[in-house]
């Protein structure tokens, strides 16, 4: 767990001064995608099924609801999920929209990152407090500290999907750490 603030901090002060990649929208909204980056990760675009949240090849989602997540930013850090059209693993345009991420609360028994609908009062997910160092994005905790405690299973080996995790590091599982940024990476999307 230290080793991961640690490796936050370095990370974040090296890349604080790199420009955070959105677009304005017409009705002066900021949408971004996010990317993920760790050990063997270079990059990966952040998915959804319109309900779990993923990293890896879109070829291994449905193909009738996974997509690309192009996320928008509303108040308290909120950040709003939609599927982005371009990116999508079938030939149609996925129905969920308007869905917010949220991580398991300390006291959940689940470690799954989530796209929830904005009604969606469970006691054990928080929606709120999301933001950038930079580029680097992080979750702003009940005392006040930058958390990003993003995680991964490794890919490889057949698998080409992974679900994104929150306050999870098992080496014997293989779950890794991984640091989502709105950068994408320089060589395109893999």
């Amino acid at each position: 767990m230290h080793f991961v603030k640690f490796v936050l901090c370095c990370f974040a002060t090296i890349t604080s001064a790199g420009r955070f990649h959105k677009r304005q929208n017409a009705d002066g909204s900021v949408s971004f995608e996010l990317y993920a980056y760790g050990d063997g990760i270079g990059g990966l675009p952040v998915m959804s099924d319109g309900s779990q949240v993923f990293i890896g090849s879109l070829d291994g989602l449905n193909r009738t609801a996974g997509a690309v997540v192009t996320f928008t930013i509303c108040q308290d850090g909120i950040w709003y999920g939609f599927p982005n059209s371009t990116s999508t693993a079938g030939n149609t345009t996925p129905i969920w929209s308007n869905l917010t991420l949220s991580i398991p609360s300390p006291s959940s028994g689940s470690d799954a990152v989530h796209l929830d609908k904005p009604s969606s009062t469970t006691v054990d997910r928080i929606s709120d407090g999301f933001g950038f160092y930079g580029t680097v994005a992080y979750h702003l905790a009940s005392g006040g500290a930058f958390e990003s405690l993003w995680a991964a299973g490794e890919l490889g080996s057949g698998r080409d999907l992974t679900a994104i995790q929150w306050n999870k590091t098992d080496s014997k599982t293989g779950t890794v750490p991984i640091i989502l940024k709105s950068t994408p990476p320089s060589s395109g999307v893999p």
